[in-house]
């Protein structure tokens, strides 16, 4: 395999027409990086939209260049079919770039090492080059590019940046994006999980947009009045929303009343923010996106339970709590790993529900808090606890905890029964 550096040209064989990319990184977990491709026609620029792969477009129109769905955080990959690139096409360019990086204010200087390995079709290794920083205040480096050269294809290792993130680099090869502001945009009302109906829709769109500091107006009422309304709204909306219940931290309000006008004055602490939602909402599209949704209730399920397993790891240091952890610092105690499946299971049509109660703490002898979900398959409410079938220090992915009743999962755990629907029946046996 051919060791390659920065600006060295290297040819591709005339008869090697399948590429298969491998671009890794090392760099802090709460960075959020994406790699994507860009056709080049002979003018330096991408003619239309289809021709920037990225993660809302993984294939080019023709399928030559195709991003894979990421299976491990930190890296990313892709399939190059040189013999289906279009002939106006004369160059690939892969750009890896930090996620909305002009509102996180992340750069590459915290950034060790990017490596790059490219195979043939057939698995065989063609080239690596890995660039070790430090870097500098980058916020996107062109990797390498694919290039045509007298009918021939060579590969050009670049390793320059660019100080404006994605955009930059969009807007340098011909195409507009769009950027989102970052101060108290609401996210369209259709996007919302849940729908409610007066004061409670108001409450809901400030909790969902994560607004740690905010007013309510409530009028033609007295005092003891709006309080029961507000109560009742927060009452509501936690009972409908198991996501956003476990994602509030804490919550205060305080009332002024005059002349039948009452101003609620509401303070909230929240477990992520809204651009940490975000990426989890991005995130999640690409997992769905992963999901055959061929197959039965039950084995869609087993998936994304499996997908859990495999990808998180128990946070021992009992510090991350939320699905943005499981899915970016890939570890988290079991409210994280309850919300990720929660997420995962409503998005796919699952009806899912998060247990608040406790299990036996196996060193100790004693139970402590916990978390898990319910699952309703096929008309049928079950158990399903992600994070007792990954135990730590297995690799093995276990199933005692997948789709079981009230009466399996009892032996361990205890919940206030009365709040959530009735798991009668035996557990789910997959063939």
């Amino acid at each position: 395999m051919k060791l390659l550096k920065k600006g060295e040209k290297y040819p591709i064989e005339s008869s090697i027409n399948n590429l298969d990319i491998d671009i890794g990184w090392s760099a802090p977990a709460n960075y959020d990086m994406d790699v994507s491709a860009f056709l080049l026609e002979g003018d330096g620029l991408v003619h239309q939209d289809s021709n920037m792969i990225f993660y809302n477009n993984p294939s080019s129109s023709d399928q030559s260049v195709i991003r894979l769905n990421p299976t491990l955080i930190q890296k990313e990959q892709f399939k190059v079919n040189l013999a289906c690139v279009s002939k106006s096409i004369q160059k690939v360019s892969f750009v890896l770039t930090i996620h909305e990086s002009a509102h996180t204010k992340q750069t590459f200087q915290y950034i060790s090492m990017v490596h790059l390995q490219i195979r043939n079709g057939d698995n065989s290794p063609i080239l690596s080059f890995t660039m070790n920083g430090p870097f500098s205040n980058e916020t996107a480096l062109i990797l390498f590019e694919l290039y045509r050269y007298q009918d021939h294809w060579k590969i050009n290792p670049v390793g320059s940046g660019f100080y404006g993130g994605l955009a930059d680099v969009c807007k340098d090869y011909g195409l507009s994006v769009y950027e989102p502001t970052h101060s108290t945009e609401m996210v369209p009302l259709q996007s919302y999980p849940y729908q409610f109906s007066g004061i409670e829709q108001t409450l809901y769109e400030k909790l969902i947009n994560r607004l740690s500091s905010f007013q309510i107006n409530l009028n033609n009422m007295s005092m003891k009045q709006a309080q029961k309304v507000i109560q009742f709204a927060f009452e509501q909306i936690l009972h409908k929303d198991h996501y956003l219940e476990r994602s509030i931290s804490s919550q205060e309000y305080q009332i002024s009343y005059l002349n039948g006008h009452n101003t609620i004055d509401i303070k909230m602490l929240y477990q992520t923010t809204k651009e940490q939602e975000l990426i989890v909402d991005r995130k999640i599209s690409e997992i769905i996106k992963t999901v055959p949704m061929h197959v039965s209730a039950p084995q869609k399920v087993k998936f994304i339970h499996d997908f859990i397993v495999q990808h998180v790891d128990y946070d021992q240091s009992l510090t991350e709590y939320t699905a943005y952890a499981a899915l970016v610092k890939r570890r988290t105690v079991c409210q994280g790993y309850a919300q990720l499946a929660y997420r995962l299971l409503n998005e796919i049509g699952v009806e899912t529900l998060i247990i608040r109660g406790e299990a036996k703490v196996k060193q100790l002898g004693t139970r402590a808090a916990h978390a898990w979900n319910m699952v309703k398959v096929n008309g049928d409410w079950f158990h399903l606890d992600c994070t007792w079938d990954d135990p730590i220090g297995s690799e093995q992915i276990h199933y005692d905890y997948f789709l079981i009743s009230d009466l399996e999962i009892r032996r361990t755990h205890s919940w206030e029964s009365r709040k959530y629907p009735k798991a009668p029946k035996n557990s789910v046996h997959l063939v």
